[in-house]
């Protein structure tokens, strides 16, 4: 954008031109300012500068008094203008800058962001593609014009901003980063692992860079545990390292005895609020028994709901922490005494692990947010249960019958009646994002859609938003042998009302794999949905197989490929059949262990209370990576 710096008069000009200033931007603005007309300006910078919009505005107003066609006077008092939500004046206050001086390429990205602070999205990414045309080498103007087609939904024209922007500037760890994100999002994490490696090598020192590569890897059906497992050992290494050279100090010791035999439990993450993982631990927070432990939640996101609100008072200690660094929210965590820490974001964003890795707290788990390891030495292990935890895997604690427990939406509609009953088809569906949808889950529920003849498969997700995505998605299908006619694609919801009702449309869910559904398997359920998933090896491909145990239907969890597609088959022999467990589903998952909050949080709480006491094992001084 152009900017109130304003060069000498025989210095390059500003704008990029090539000609000095006084013989281009300054012609008919600045040459023959009076010294009010300076004055005025110099105030107006000040107040810019001093965070002053209001005031600004009002100095550069006195400049255009002097000078109507002051163009820097103008580009400054559009942008405050926008800064004050007084968008029509910005606009039209701009839009007179570029007409005197239509030459200032960086015009049209002023006007872009206006556009996009009117709330006018389309005309916002179009002055920004013009931005980029005229300064191909600015990487504020691509990096604008990415930000812009994200918000605006299409996540091809987003994807192909990016392809773009990493040509342009291959050394750009952001943009590299970016756009892995952006290929996780459309279906091809794969592809997306190449360039989050990149960054990597760009900054290996940013831990957020080592975690989406590692976030990324968790998709792969192929991914080697030799490959994840170095992974781990490089963020352990980077996060050892950092912490190391800001001094971090030693270990607290466990002290609850001191405090009336209260545990401290910390809670870290940055999703306390309308996300997948507060319909798991807003449940949690409320059921703990205040007087066998003590509730510290570290928020580390700046945003804030009705689901927040509700979780804080749940909380007897609230730490907002996202503009923490890592340094003052360990002296904070350190200061409340904390006994148990427990992170619930793992290498999703917003995790403060590199807090973790400092070790403010003598005991340090995961939980529920990432169905990984973390990898730091400094945390015990996850939070698990039989079924979950991986053949040959000890979880630090391991709770019965199930790892976690889930409350519904308040936005759940009531349970529809089951659509076969009306289209006299099957309906399959799968409400997970797209990076979930792995070759073999296409083989193999292509393999569904052929031998249930005349079924149709609904696929929701953001990334079917864009053309490119949703025939690439199909030519997948067709590749197998199914006509393209027989899918149904649908975008991400405006609001989650609506999300609830797009399961009415739904028979059967079938749950992807190797990486399986969580907050989406249990949205069906409690939808009247049975959902049919594939066992593997890993915590992430044994969520399903915990979820429905703990609802009692652990049929539907198949542990080979012809053990899915037959489970399938079953459920659809008889329509009334599956239209009677439509009808009883959501009382039977309301009175599973999938539901009782009190149940699994008295677990939780007994479990920890005898890890702190030293009564399970490993035995805090003999914990490895977790």
């Amino acid at each position: 954008m152009v900017t109130a710096d304003l060069p000498g008069r025989n210095e390059p000009c500003h704008c990029g031109s090539g000609r000095k200033f006084k013989r281009c931007c300054a012609l008919g603005t600045t040459a023959d300012r009076s010294a009010a007309e300076n004055a005025s300006f110099d105030f107006g910078l000040a107040a810019e500068n001093s965070g002053k919009p209001e005031l600004a505005a009002h100095h550069y107003r006195r400049v255009l008094a002097i000078n109507p066609e002051n163009v820097q006077a103008l580009i400054n008092l559009g942008n405050m203008l926008s800064d004050l939500r007084q968008h029509a004046e910005a606009l039209e206050t701009l839009a007179k800058a570029q007409r005197l001086a239509p030459h200032i390429d960086g015009l049209h990205l002023n006007l872009a962001v206006a556009y996009q602070a009117a709330g006018r999205l389309p005309e916002a990414i179009a002055y920004c593609r013009r931005a980029v045309a005229a300064m191909p080498r600015s990487k504020e103007a691509r990096a604008t014009l990415t930000t812009m087609l994200k918000e605006a939904g299409n996540l091809d024209n987003y994807v192909q901003a990016l392809a773009e922007s990493v040509e342009a500037f291959p050394d750009s760890a952001d943009f590299h980063a970016q756009y892995g994100g952006a290929l996780v999002a459309v279906g091809r994490p794969a592809d997306a692992v190449q360039f989050h490696r990149r960054a990597v090598a760009l900054e290996p020192d940013k831990l957020v860079r080592r975690s989406a590569l590692i976030g990324a890897m968790m998709y792969l059906p192929d991914l080697d545990d030799r490959e994840l497992q170095a992974e781990l050992n490089a963020f352990e290494q980077a996060a050892a390292a950092r912490a190391q050279d800001e001094g971090a100090i030693a270990v607290p010791a466990l002290s609850p005895s001191g405090r009336g035999d209260r545990l401290r439990i910390g809670y870290v993450s940055a999703d306390l609020r309308e996300h997948s993982v507060a319909y798991f631990i807003e449940p949690v927070l409320e059921a703990h028994d205040r007087t066998r432990v003590e509730i510290f939640a570290y928020s580390n996101s700046a945003e804030e709901d009705y689901v927040t609100a509700r979780i804080k008072s749940h909380c007897e200690h609230w730490r907002a922490c996202s503009e923490l660094s890592e340094q003052e929210l360990e002296r904070l965590i350190r200061a409340d005494g904390i006994d148990i820490l427990i992170d619930l974001s793992g290498h999703t964003a917003g995790h403060r692990l590199g807090v973790f890795a400092r070790r403010p707290a003598p005991i340090q788990l995961s939980w529920l947010g990432f169905p990984c390891r973390t990898g730091l030495r400094g945390i015990a292990g996850y939070i698990g249960d039989a079924l979950v935890t991986p053949t040959g895997e000890d979880a630090a604690v391991k709770l019965e019958p199930t790892f976690n427990c889930y409350r519904p939406s308040q936005y759940a509609s009531e349970v529809a009646t089951a659509p076969v009953l009306k289209n006299h088809y099957i309906t399959f569906g799968s409400f997970n994002n797209l990076a979930k949808l792995s070759e073999p889950a296409v083989g193999l529920w292509s393999r569904v859609l052929i031998e249930v003849p005349a079924s149709r498969l609904l696929l929701k997700s953001r990334g079917l938003e864009g053309e490119i995505t949703a025939a690439w998605v199909k030519s997948r299908f067709e590749g197998h042998g199914v006509d393209p006619e027989r899918l149904q694609f649908l975008p991400r919801d405006e609001s989650l009302d609506e999300h609830f009702r797009q399961y009415s449309l739904v028979d059967i869910g079938l749950d992807p794999f190797p990486y399986c559904g969580v907050t989406t398997t249990c949205e069906a359920l409690w939808m009247g949905v049975p959902v049919v998933s594939l066992v593997g090896h890993r915590f992430a491909a044994r969520t399903g197989l915990t979820l429905l145990s703990a609802i009692g239907h652990p049929e539907w969890a198949a542990s080979s490929e012809d053990g899915y597609v037959e489970q399938v088959k079953a459920l659809c022999a008889s329509p009334d059949e599956l239209a009677l467990v439509r009808a009883s589903l959501r009382s039977r998952m309301a009175d599973s262990p999938l539901m009782d909050a009190r149940g699994l949080t008295r677990n939780l709480e007994t479990a920890l209370i005898a890890l702190a006491a030293g009564e399970n094992s490993p035995p805090v001084e003999r914990w490895t990576a977790g």
